[in-house]
């Protein structure tokens, strides 16, 4: 315990996204809610951290509210920035969908609407919702 406490504390002052993302792998589950919290804060400031933290779910267990921090700094990067997400098999809860489609509708991105719809069953109102987006965009622009 105390050698991950000595770890933790040079994470924090170092801040390297890196070893964000290999202690977060490797002890987040072990930690304190403060001391997550600060490591959610850190690692959402790298789009990659966040990125591949997401992606391993699985392993890493994180709080509704931890994934849902993390996946708005991905959205805000860009919100083309869920493909990845979407093609490495994330697998969005209700609240985060919700969050990705508003982003999708408000950014108008037809891109990752084409992609939500064709990986995911989505419910028929937000299916239909994005695919008349593509259609609208495909339009448009001819």
């Amino acid at each position: 315990m105390f050698k991950r406490q000595k770890k933790y504390q040079e994470l924090i002052k170092s801040k390297n996204a890196y070893d964000v993302k290999q202690f977060a792998i490797n002890h987040i589950n072990s930690l304190s809610e403060e001391q997550r919290y600060k490591i959610i804060l850190m690692a959402k400031k790298e789009l990659s951290v966040a990125t591949n933290l997401l992606v391993l779910t699985d392993i890493v267990h994180f709080t509704t509210e931890e994934r849902i921090i993390l996946l708005q700094s991905v959205i805000d990067k860009n919100v083309e920035n869920v493909l990845f997400l979407i093609n490495n098999g994330f697998m969005f809860s209700k609240t985060e969908l919700d969050l990705v489609v508003g982003s999708v509708i408000r950014n108008k991105s037809s891109k990752v609407a084409k992609s939500l719809c064709s990986k995911y069953a989505l419910p028929l109102e937000i299916s239909d919702i994005l695919s008349s987006m593509v259609v609208m965009q495909t339009l448009e622009q001819k």
